[in-house]
């Protein structure tokens, strides 16, 4: 018989796939999304938006709520847009924090390291956050939320991911193996730059190591971040392309990006190419240690072994 039940937000995203995948068997599961779970272990599905739920109801029976349903890799540049990122980001968060306090159910939450904004150097748990991006904001507010609540006596972890990637992405490293694919991109800035990513099983088994409520924050990260021209040569391999020679220099990606978002926009067909050829070349090392000494993780997926999973998912049609 199973021994306990657990609830996943945001069920019908990578995250939550992964982490339904290696929750352990004898784990009931609820599983909370807007439209029906595909791909996920038999266990009890609970259609609904977070900004409205009744968290009482989804939440019966369960002893830990991993929270990841989000507002993200959608652009906030409208009004509308920014209201609906803080509703279901932010509010809805504070919301379910309060309920888990009152009901007594453990709270992990999966946020990230966009709330330190840009850092220079190693950032790490002692590195201040600073979040300039609407996303970042949120996510920074629904933290402090968070926190508000544990002083009450909520139990929560809150770990912080940085780039996640890997089968049911829909992020910068997916969008970059496509392009690879397709024979439509080429390496581009400084190539010694450090980029931590973290393959969604890992972040999934992170997730479990929190689950006892460490009543703490902490960055999630694996032991080695790979350099930029680590990544590219990865990713060339994983789609079987030869990696060019060389790369293309930061001003001069950053210019044709420019131009491309102009033309797009007087074609009625705005892109954002400037802000993601700023997110891929500019540095993001985190160091995740303090984790790993206080949980006992360890990412277990080299990042060879991540794209090249990534990459035949793609392959195959994917699932979205």
């Amino acid at each position: 018989m199973p021994t306990t039940r657990i609830l996943i937000t945001g069920a019908n995203g990578a995250l939550g796939r992964a982490l339904a995948a290696v929750v352990p068997p004898d784990v009931e599961q609820t599983f909370l999304a807007r439209s029906p779970v595909a791909l996920c272990p038999p266990g009890r599905q609970v259609l609904g938006d977070i900004v409205d739920i009744d968290w009482s109801d989804v939440t019966a029976g369960c002893s830990t709520v991993f929270h990841l349903a989000a507002f993200v890799h959608r652009r906030a540049d409208t009004a509308e847009a920014i209201n609906e990122l803080h509703a279901v980001n932010w509010q809805a968060t504070r919301r379910l924090a309060r309920h888990c306090r009152e009901a007594g159910k453990i709270l992990v939450f999966a946020s990230t390291v966009a709330v330190f904004g840009p850092a220079e150097g190693v950032v790490d748990d002692s590195t201040s956050p600073n979040p300039i991006t609407a996303y970042g904001i949120s996510k920074k507010r629904a933290e402090d939320s968070i926190l508000e609540e544990s002083v009450k006596g909520l139990r929560y972890s809150i770990l912080r991911f940085p780039l996640l990637y890997g089968p049911g992405g829909r992020g910068n490293m997916e969008r970059m193996l496509q392009a690879i694919a397709r024979g439509r991109y080429l390496p581009i800035g400084d190539q010694r730059v450090r980029k931590t990513c973290l393959f969604f099983c890992d972040a999934a088994r992170a997730l479990l190591a929190a689950q006892c409520g460490l009543n703490d924050v902490f960055v999630v990260a694996p032991a080695q971040s790979p350099t930029l021209g680590e990544i590219h040569s990865a990713a060339y391999d994983a789609v079987r392309r030869r990696k060019p020679w060389g790369a293309i220099p930061v001003p001069i990606a950053v210019g044709a990006a420019r131009t491309v978002d102009a033309c797009a926009r007087l074609l009625g067909r705005p892109t954002h190419l400037e802000a993601q050829v700023r997110t891929l070349t500019s540095a993001a090392h985190f160091d995740g240690d303090r984790f790993v000494a206080v949980a006992g993780y360890q990412p277990q997926t080299a990042l060879a072994a991540g794209l090249d999973a990534t990459a035949r998912w793609l392959e195959n049609g994917s699932d979205r």
